[in-house]
């Protein structure tokens, strides 16, 4: 067992009870000052990382990463049982923890022998701490007398939290306050003085509500800020529309709600502050909005998710018709593995698409608030749509050019409610979006036609340009998405 290794086995891990502590003394010159905005939302933060890790769960890092004013890095530990060379988050894998990308959820911190830093980018604009969290969930940070920064004169180290003198083992970490090896007064998280904010979130009518993530966070301009100091954090709201945080108060600070990665900042006015009480008022019609954009992005991510599901079939080589050892791209149907691949006697296994896309009704699989279509290409190069139950009409797909083109069109069930763009996708890679401003797209009903998003001037047939930052064949502009 190396040093490090044997280091964690001595820990008692531990949840320190944060809320209205008084500060321990510390030594002369440095000081618990008041927190500005930046600093107490990437405190936040670091604690958020720090009990994640201290339940052994992985932390999503897609609400962190790019806080204002900081950056996260990371240090792994090193053969010599030290803290090895920092990285940014983000990097795919490092030894002692991993990035998990899991239901594209963005990245996940997974802890263990690691060294976490939140670093301000740039000294000024309200960001001059340093925070750092161990692998074991145990949060420090320093005032910063040593000016660090990622985009200073004093770039940040490995090992700057540890104890300076001490041995290179991460039980060097501080629990008390010490001096680092850069030269700051590190001090353990739980010399700061924390209050809990009470939030209630409700409509215009007073109606609460549920299950929506709020957050305190830095204010991009002055005028979105609160003229109070409260918590920074993050908390969700339970069926009666309350939810509560413990955070440092700060000035500076706007509330924001989130709903699966799109956010809503609100106006001032629209929130009482008493204490650390806060009621927000947003109205029905902003709230569908964020529940709107969120099915947009959900779509967007699951057509990504069919694009990589159509190349590992095709690469796997699962489907091949006319036995020429290139694979062809399938319907929902195969992918999902429901049927047996045309040409073949069984279906994938395991499948490269979620069953879920099995349940193909009208041609048509509906996801969170969206319709799916998939078409393939037929002899003469025109779109063959998926079967009504699901599946390919197998006699009417070409095999040569199901080997290297297929399409599918998203679109919302309900315009203005599940969502309002249209989306398209195809062997190229690109996403397509048209603003279907119109609603001309709706439900099982009204589907775009299998050559709307083909490039004006085109025969509309599979392999036929698209229109890629251009006006479609059915009038409308389709914008890359990425």
């Amino acid at each position: 067992m190396n040093r490090i290794a044997a280091g964690f086995a001595s820990f008692v891990l531990s949840c320190a009870t944060l809320a209205a502590q008084t500060p321990p003394s510390t030594p002369a010159g440095e000081t618990t000052t008041a927190f500005t905005a930046a600093e107490a939302y990437a405190f936040a933060c670091a604690q958020q990382i720090g009990a994640a890790w201290r339940q052994g769960a992985a932390f999503d890092l897609s609400q962190w990463v790019g806080l204002p004013g900081y950056l996260a890095m990371l240090a792994s530990p090193s053969r010599g049982g030290a803290p090895g060379e920092m990285q940014f988050a983000g990097s795919e894998q490092i030894q002692g923890w991993q990035i998990d990308r899991q239901g594209g959820n963005g990245p996940a911190l997974l802890g263990g022998e690691v060294l976490c830093y939140l670093v301000p980018r740039e000294l000024g604009g309200g960001a001059k701490r340093v925070f750092c969290v161990r692998g074991d969930g145990i949060v420090a940070f320093t005032d910063n007398t040593a000016g660090t920064a990622a985009g200073g004169d004093r770039a940040p180290e490995p090992m700057d939290a540890l104890g300076a003198g001490a041995a290179d083992t991460l039980a060097a970490f501080p629990r008390t306050p010490g001096r680092g090896r850069d030269g700051n007064m590190w001090m353990p998280a739980e010399v700061v003085r924390q209050a809990t904010a009470r939030a209630t979130v409700v409509d215009e009518d007073g109606a609460p509500q549920a299950m929506v993530a709020i957050a305190a966070v830095p204010a991009d301009v002055p005028q979105e800020a609160i003229d109070a100091p409260i918590p920074a954090g993050i908390g969700r709201t339970l069926r009666e529309g309350d939810a509560t945080w413990t955070g440092v108060p700060a000035k500076g600070l706007a509330i924001e709600l989130r709903v699966q990665g799109t956010k809503l900042r609100v106006a001032p006015s629209a929130v009482k502050v008493t204490g650390a009480s806060l009621r927000v008022v947003v109205a029905r019609a902003e709230i569908a909005k964020v529940a709107l954009r969120r099915n947009e992005f959900a779509a967007i991510a699951t057509l990504k998710n069919i694009r990589s599901a159509q190349a590992q079939c095709q690469a796997s080589c699962a489907i091949d018709v006319n036995q020429n050892g290139a694979g062809e791209f399938g319907t929902f149907a195969e992918l999902a593995g429901r049927d047996v691949v045309r040409g073949g006697t069984k279906q994938i296994t395991p499948p490269v698409l979620s069953t879920a896309f099995s349940k193909v009704d009208g041609g048509v699989v509906v996801r969170s608030g969206y319709c799916f279509r998939m078409f393939l290409p037929g002899k003469d190069g025109a779109p063959v749509a998926e079967l009504a139950n699901g599946g390919p009409e197998a006699a009417a797909i070409d095999a040569a050019q199901a080997e290297t083109t297929w399409c599918l069109y998203a679109w919302p069930v309900e315009p203005g409610v599940t969502g309002q763009r249209a989306f398209f996708v195809s062997q190229g890679g690109n996403v397509l979006a048209s603003p279907n401003e119109d609603g001309r797209y709706a439900g099982k009903a009204k589907p775009p036609a299998p050559d709307a998003a083909r490039a004006g001037g085109s025969g509309g047939k599979m392999g036929d340009n698209i229109a890629a930052n251009s006006q479609g064949l059915d009038g409308q502009a389709w914008q890359v998405l990425n």
